[in-house]
C-alpha cells in the first residue's frame, strides 16, 4: 500500500498523484501483453506474461473505481475539490462514495460465497477494509474541520521554564531536568532572546567530569525555522509538523521572545476537550 506524508496542496497535484498508480499498472500490463505475443516465446513465458498482463490490468481498473481511498476515489476528490474549492467537503463526499463502493463489494462477496467460499471471503475482507478506510477518512476530515479555527496561541502553555545559554550542564541536569522532568528546555540569552533548545539527549554526550565546565549553549540545538512556531499558526499545520519531524514540543515565539510552549501532551489535552 502506497502512503503519502501529507495531503496534496492542489486539486491538480491530487489528480496527478492519484492517476500515477493506475497508469503504471496499465503500462506494465501493456509490456507483459507485448511479451506474451513475441514470436518464438516459450509457452511457459507466454502463460506467465499473459497472467501478469491480466493481473495488472485488473489492478488498474479496480483502483480506478471512484471510491476513496482508492486511486479512483482520489481522482473523484480532486474533481470535487476543483469544482467546490473546498478540500474538506470534497473529501467527505469522496469518502461516502468509498463507503458505498465497499458495501457493494461486500454484497458481491456474499453472492460469491454461495459458489466459492474463498473468493467470497476475500471480497468481503476487501470491502470491509475499504469501508473502514473510508469511514476513518470521513472522521479525520470532520476532526480537521473542527480544528480549522484553532490557533497555536489558543492551546499553548504560557508558563515557560527556560535555561540560559551560559548555565553549566550540571546545573541544567540537577536543577531543571531532574526537578521538572521535561525532555527538553528552551535556551535563551540573558535578555530573554531565544537561541536554541537543549534536550537530555544533547547532554548525555558530555562526559560527566566535564559537566561543570561545559555550558548549555555549547551542546544545544541552535534555533532554526523548524524549532519555533508563531501563536497565529493553525493547529492542524503544527500537528503535522510534530508528527512528521517526531518532535515532542515546539517553542512559541513573538519575534525573538519566548511566549509559550506547545507540547504533544498539552495539545492532546486541548483536543480531547473538542471531541
Amino acid at each position: 500500500m502506497a502512503q503519502i506524508r501529507r495531503e496534496a496542496p492542489t486539486p491538480r497535484a491530487e489528480f496527478l498523484i492519484a492517476i500515477a498508480g493506475p497508469v503504471v499498472s496499465v503500462l506494465i500490463s501493456i509490456v507483459f501483453g507485448v511479451l506474451a505475443v513475441l514470436p518464438g516465446s516459450p509457452s511457459d513465458a507466454v502463460a506467465v506474461s499473459t497472467l501478469l498482463q491480466e493481473i495488472n490490468l485488473t489492478l488498474a481498473l479496480f483502483n480506478l473505481v471512484p471510491g476513496y481511498p482508492l486511486d479512483g476515489g482520489r481522482v473523484l476528490r480532486a474533481g470535487l475539490w476543483a469544482w467546490s474549492r473546498n478540500f474538506h467537503s470534497a473529501t467527505r463526499y469522496a469518502s461516502r462514495a468509498g463507503q458505498g463502493v465497499a458495501i457493494l463489494l461486500m454484497l458481491f462477496g456474499l453472492y460469491l460465497s454461495m459458489e466459492s467460499a474463498v473468493n467470497g471471503v476475500w471480497m468481503l475482507l476487501i470491502g470491509a477494509f475499504l469501508y473502514l478506510s473510508a469511514h476513518n477518512s470521513h472522521r479525520q476530515v470532520a476532526f480537521q474541520e473542527s480544528l480549522s479555527g484553532l490557533r497555536v496561541g489558543d492551546v499553548m502553555t504560557h508558563k515557560v521554564v527556560a535555561l540560559e545559554e551560559t548555565q553549566p550542564v550540571n546545573e541544567a541536569v540537577n536543577q531543571y531536568f531532574l526537578r521538572y522532568g521535561f525532555s527538553s528546555f528552551p535556551v535563551v540569552k540573558k535578555d530573554g532572546r531565544l537561541v536554541g533548545m537543549v534536550s537530555l539527549k544533547d547532554l548525555t554526550g558530555v562526559p560527566r567530569e566535564n559537566w561543570d565546565r561545559v555550558s548549555v549553549g555549547q551542546v544545544m540545538v541552535p534555533r532554526d525555522s523548524q524549532l519555533a512556531v508563531q501563536p497565529h499558526e493553525s493547529i492542524a499545520t503544527v500537528m503535522d509538523r510534530l508528527m512528521q519531524e517526531d518532535r515532542s514540543r515546539l517553542i512559541v515565539t513573538d519575534g525573538d521572545r519566548v511566549i509559550g510552549i506547545l507540547t504533544r501532551r498539552g495539545l492532546g489535552r486541548a483536543l480531547e476537550q473538542l471531541r
